[in-house]
């Protein structure tokens, strides 16, 4: 199975088994079924829960042997110990995609959970079920519509793409929104050059904004990432830049984090556009899809001061941006509104000619 069929699985199931459902709703419930209706998802959902013989009017299993057909994906929400045999009853069902949503593995730092990871790569890999997560939210796809997670999250349709290794981050941080998005979670199976093979075809998404605090298959990510750079723009938030976000990472999912020297040498041969902020994935974003895509470096800037002029100046210099030289023709017209013993020029400071004139009337 291909990287793009794999994550289809994931993201367009048409049935999906929810293993671990409470049978309480409300909130701080954490129903995922409960959630997932609110979305309107319009496929098959198979609760899984030996206490219940129905939730929310759905019926209910005890195992997912007993579900009467086999689903597209399994979501698991069990304590950890419960995962390992519930993988191994997955693969037993013909259910080949499964998202563990369970924490308490890699990220827990303690010996039992480690071992717990082993033995569900393990059982995974002998049944032939391919897995996000532990650790993870899963999926949000609001094109389907499709979600995973048991938090709410924003349904609007937008064509950005979110590939993250924290699912707190999906219930929105500084007005970004996704239309699409992947928490790979400890990241024990599908990694993120699966989710960019997945995204470099999906005709929903123009842009994709990764997440990533830290790599364990470097050389497939770099390949799939330039091929996706080369059809969309990919930006890139690297966290765990410092001594102190690494050692917090390894608690977080377990990544190894590496020496951010080599994520930034290896964004910049893979094309990718790496960001320091999460006010710089909101601006960013907002760019790539609403301004037109610029023909060349050459640039032109209008200011209300000559102070902010120098600010732009600074920072287009240092990604490789030029001043466009205005022609003789457009000189002349604006110095219609400059004073006389001022020349037009890039950057436009207009704090002059709009006092002068009023900014309205140019």
């Amino acid at each position: 199975m291909d990287s793009v069929q794999l994550i289809k699985h994931f993201m367009e199931p048409r049935s999906v088994a929810l293993v671990g459902v409470p049978r309480r709703t409300g909130r701080g419930t954490f129903n995922i079924l409960e959630n997932l209706m609110s979305v309107g998802y319009k496929g098959k959902p198979f609760p899984v829960n030996p206490n219940a013989g129905e939730i929310m009017g759905v019926k209910a299993y005890p195992t997912v042997l007993d579900i009467p057909e086999v689903p597209d994906l399994a979501v698991m929400m069990l304590p950890r110990q419960a995962v390992p045999e519930t993988v191994r009853q997955c693969g037993q069902r013909g259910i080949r995609a499964a998202i563990v949503v369970s924490d308490g593995f890699d990220e827990a730092g303690d010996e039992g959970g480690r071992r717990l990871q082993r033995e569900v790569e393990r059982i995974a890999g002998e049944c032939g079920v391919r897995l996000v997560g532990p650790n993870s939210l899963g999926v949000v796809n609001n094109y389907a519509p499709f979600t995973s997670t048991f938090l709410p999250v924003a349904s609007e349709r937008v064509p950005v793409a979110f590939v993250s290794q924290s699912g707190g981050l999906f219930a929105g941080f500084h007005e970004f929104i996704m239309g699409k998005g992947l928490d790979l979670g400890n990241m024990c199976d599908v990694d993120f050059a699966d989710a960019l093979e997945y995204f470099a075809y999906d005709p929903d998404i123009k842009v994709v904004v990764l997440h990533i605090e830290g790599m364990k298959q470097g050389r497939p990510f770099f390949q799939a990432a330039r091929r996706l750079a080369g059809m969309k723009p990919v930006l890139v938030l690297k966290t765990g830049r410092s001594d102190a976000g690494s050692r917090a990472i390894a608690s977080h999912t377990g990544s190894l984090t590496g020496e951010d020297q080599v994520y930034s040498a290896l964004a910049k041969q893979a094309r990718l556009i790496r960001v320091d902020s999460v006010d710089d994935v909101c601006d960013f974003t907002k760019a790539f899809l609403h301004l037109p895509s610029p023909r060349g470096n050459r640039l032109g800037i209008l200011t209300p001061s000559g102070g902010a002029a120098i600010m732009a100046l600074d920072v287009l210099g240092r990604y490789g941006f030029q001043m466009a030289r205005l022609s003789v023709g457009t000189v002349g017209r604006l110095q219609e509104f400059w004073p006389p013993w001022s020349t037009p020029g890039n950057p436009l400071d207009m704090m002059s000619p709009g006092v002068m004139h009023g900014y309205k009337s140019m």
